[in-house]
């Protein structure tokens, strides 16, 4: 199954909480998660905000992509927070969540990262799914672990885990 059609197709449900893809009119909302500050703090590659026209770039190009997906969480039409898969420059395909501030702790995480990883396994059979997850972010440290990714190693100040098949 082609990335373009998953990406289309009809949302997934588990315990109300859904997953959409993303389209042209989430580019806001996803630029403002991206520059919070706690968010900001607990990315890898990039620590200072984001500026408008480089997310436009981004994100209109992860839109096109079969290297990359996005979807959205969402509960009775509100959005709860994304997430995101893309081959990374290394060839393994990262992901990526963010839950919004009003909705942690909740266990949406897990619900969003449960829906996420059964898209995966349609958008990309049989591929291991990998995130790394600073070392002071706990909560992911503990969501990823709870949705059955296993430690693979440790690198200068995050963690790598992968998710097989």
């Amino acid at each position: 199954m082609g990335s373009i059609k998953l990406k289309t197709m009809p949302i997934k449900s588990l315990n109300k909480v859904s997953l959409r893809p993303a389209v042209d009119l989430d580019m806001k909302l996803l630029f403002l998660w991206v520059n919070t500050p706690e968010n900001l703090a607990s990315k890898i590659e990039t620590s200072t905000p984001i500026v408008w026209a480089d997310h436009i770039k981004w994100f209109k190009l992860c839109l096109e992509s079969d290297h990359c997906a996005i979807w959205i969480a969402e509960k009775r039409n509100h959005a709860l927070g994304q997430v995101r898969v893309e081959r990374h420059k290394d060839g393994d395909l990262h992901i990526d969540i963010y839950v919004d501030s009003p909705h942690r702790v909740l266990g949406i995480g897990t619900e969003i990262l449960n829906l996420a990883k059964e898209n995966v396994k349609q958008l990309w059979p049989g591929e291991p799914l990998v995130a790394r997850v600073k070392k002071n972010n706990t909560s992911s440290l503990k969501l990823f672990q709870k949705c059955g990714f296993k430690f693979i190693s440790e690198i200068s100040d995050y963690i790598v885990f992968v998710m097989r098949d």
